[in-house]
């Protein structure tokens, strides 16, 4: 379980979240709305625990601790190990998260994320997309609960998008949790969450 409660951080005494509250079981999906510089990345960073809130707290399993011991968090800018090539990357993240994967498996997960044909190139080669691909390749193999998305589907083609929707909802329905942030008007099969923030305020909304 995910909840916060009487959430409120400032920026320059500007504030951008106050008395935000709101919950998320295994298995739901909340997307952050919202201009820009109305706080959506800042959002997902308190959550991972980059961040601290000014008060307020957060908390995960039950417990007032940061989410990052059991998060994963995909920015603007993911990260790779960038003096290894994508299979390289895919093969240590593998080993990292304790999978035992043969050739054909990687191969598998190339093919899946279609980056075989980048599959010896290193991440500074690829295109924007391809390495969005790339990280949510890697992320796949994770075996956090909390996945936190910062606009997923930025510099994605339309079959990209609909390969990370049903990324997503594999995780759902293997009860993760997933919390996004996103300017897209994407369609669900599932009940989402929404939280529209403004330089203003931030409200949360019921399922839709």
């Amino acid at each position: 379980m995910l909840s916060v409660n009487r959430l409120y951080f400032a920026r320059e005494d500007q504030a951008l979240f106050e008395d935000l509250n709101f919950e998320l079981s295994p298995g739901e999906l909340l997307q952050i709305r919202g201009i820009n510089g109305a706080g959506k990345t800042t959002l997902l960073k308190l959550l991972a625990g980059f961040l601290e809130p000014d008060s307020g707290e957060i908390i995960c399993r039950d417990k007032a601790v940061p989410c990052l011991y059991n998060m994963a968090y995909i920015g603007h800018e993911p990260g790779f190990t960038s003096w290894l090539t994508v299979e390289e990357n895919i093969k240590f993240t593998a080993k990292l998260y304790g999978h035992d994967h043969n050739v054909s498996e990687i191969f598998a997960i190339l093919d899946q994320f279609l980056l075989q044909p980048q599959a010896a190139l290193f991440p500074h080669q690829l295109s924007q997309g391809q390495r969005r691909r790339l990280a949510f390749a890697m992320l796949s193999l994770s075996r956090a609960k909390l996945w936190l998305l910062d606009e997923p589907f930025t510099a994605l083609d339309k079959q990209a998008i609909g390969l990370i929707q049903s990324l997503i909802l594999e995780h759902l329905a293997l009860k993760g949790i997933v919390v996004m942030s996103t300017h897209q008007e994407t369609a669900w099969p599932v009940a989402v969450k929404q939280i529209e923030l403004s330089k203003k305020n931030a409200l949360f909304t019921s399922d839709f």
